[in-house]
């Protein structure tokens, strides 16, 4: 099992302002965490400051490749940015934890095909808990 330490659940420490006061707060990483930062990596080669011109002639954008017809809806629908508007939201597809969010959801929901050449490369998403849940 090479690739065994992939199916661990991996923490990352991160500082978080709680009441005036700065802490260090440990964060689990489920493996659908771990899965998206793989894809990520795939997509952009670890880069959140990226824009290509896509085999469709559109530019995608940001670590996980969004382009802006697919990102500005999901926003929307997912109402993550309220009372933003569309070019506000472009915006938002360089920041990693935010896209990353998205591209969760996206997931969740059974949009894997949205990425189908890194996951071929990388392998299907590991089912979350939330959708084992649903099945039983």
């Amino acid at each position: 099992m090479i690739f065994g330490w992939i199916h661990r659940v991996q923490s990352k420490k991160t500082t978080i302002q709680i009441d005036n006061k700065v802490e260090t707060v440990e964060i689990q990483k489920d493996e659908l965490d771990l899965w998206l930062d793989k894809l990520a990596f795939c997509e952009s080669g670890g880069s959140t400051i990226i824009d290509i011109i896509d085999s469709n002639k559109q530019f995608s954008r940001g670590p996980f490749m969004f382009q802006d017809n697919t990102f500005i809806p999901a926003v929307k629908k997912l109402n993550l940015l309220p009372q933003a508007e569309d070019k506000e939201i472009l915006n938002f597809v360089y920041d990693y934890e935010f896209t990353k969010k998205v591209a969760r959801i996206l997931i969740e929901n059974g949009e894997d095909w949205r990425w189908k050449n890194c996951v071929r490369k990388i392998g299907k998403p590991p089912i979350p808990m939330s959708e084992l849940s649903k099945k039983n």
